[in-house]
C-alpha cells in the first residue's frame, strides 16, 4: 500500500523494526509496558514512544482518514483478552489500515507429530508467560471474527524439523538450540537474498501446511 507512511508499533520491545521504519522517512509512533529495551539499544526513538500499557496507548489514538501500518508483533499471545484488544484495535482503523500480526505457531500439525513420535514434550504451554495459543487453523477465525478481512498468512522457518531428527533434537538437547538457530538465520537470509518474492510465496505455502515456528497474518478492516 503507497499511502501508507505511518507506523503504529505496539509492543515495541527494543524498537528494531520502529527504527527501520523511522530509518525510511515513514511517521514513527511506538508503545510498549517498559523503555528499558528501547532506551538500551534505540535510545534514538524514545521521543516517538510511549510507555504505558497497549489497551490505554490503543484508546488514546485517533486515525482519522490517515491509514497507518499496525505492527502486533508477539504481543497477542500475551495479553489477557486477545479478542478485545482486537477489536480495539479495529476501532481505530480505516480503510487504508494494514495490521501485521505475528504470533508464535503453536498445537500445529507439525508439532502434534512430534509428540506422537516421543520427539518432544508439550513444550509450548507456558502459561503465565502466555495466555492464548494461536495456529494457522484459528487465527484466521479470530480476526475474521473481529471484523478483520485477512490478506495473507505467512509462517516463517520451521526450525522445529531440527526436532524431528535425534542427532539435531535441540528439545531434548539444550545444548543443540544454539545451532539450530543459527542455521535458521542462515537459510532465512539465503532464500530472502535469492529471491524474496519466491520466499513470501513459500512461506505462504508453509503456513497451509502448519509449518513455521512463528506466523505473520497481514488483514485490513472489513468494509
Amino acid at each position: 500500500n503507497n499511502n501508507l507512511r505511518k507506523i503504529i508499533d505496539i509492543g515495541c520491545g527494543e524498537g528494531f523494526t520502529a527504527s527501520y521504519f523511522l530509518s525510511i522517512g515513514w511517521e514513527v509512533i511506538a508503545n510498549d509496558y517498559s523503555d528499558h529495551g528501547i532506551k538500551k539499544f534505540n535510545s534514538h526513538l524514545l521521543s516517538n514512544f510511549q510507555k504505558c500499557d497497549i489497551n490505554s496507548f490503543i484508546d488514546s489514538l485517533n486515525l482519522r482518514d490517515e491509514p497507518a501500518l499496525i505492527n502486533l508483533s508477539h504481543v497477542l499471545e500475551h495479553v489477557i483478552h486477545p479478542i478485545d484488544t482486537l477489536n480495539k484495535i479495529n476501532s481505530i482503523m480505516n480503510e487504508g489500515s494494514v495490521i501485521c500480526c505475528n504470533v508464535p505457531n503453536d498445537y500445529s500439525g507439525l508439532q502434534e507429530l512430534l509428540v506422537k513420535e516421543n520427539k518432544t514434550k508439550n513444550t509450548w504451554f507456558n502459561p503465565p508467560e502466555h495466555l492464548s495459543y494461536f495456529n494457522n487453523s484459528n487465527i484466521e477465525d479470530l480476526f475474521e471474527h473481529c471484523g478483520f478481512k485477512v490478506e495473507s498468512m505467512e509462517g516463517d522457518f520451521p526450525i522445529e524439523i531440527f526436532i524431528a531428527n535425534s542427532h539435531s533434537n535441540y528439545a531434548m538437547d539444550r545444548s543443540l538450540g544454539k545451532e539450530a538457530h543459527a542455521n535458521r538465520i542462515l537459510l532465512t537470509n539465503y532464500l530472502i537474498n535469492k529471491d524474496i518474492d519466491a520466499y513470501i510465496e513459500y512461506s505462504k505455502a508453509a503456513i497451509k501446511l502448519g509449518l513455521g515456528r512463528n506466523l505473520t497474518i497481514y488483514a485490513r478492516k472489513k468494509n
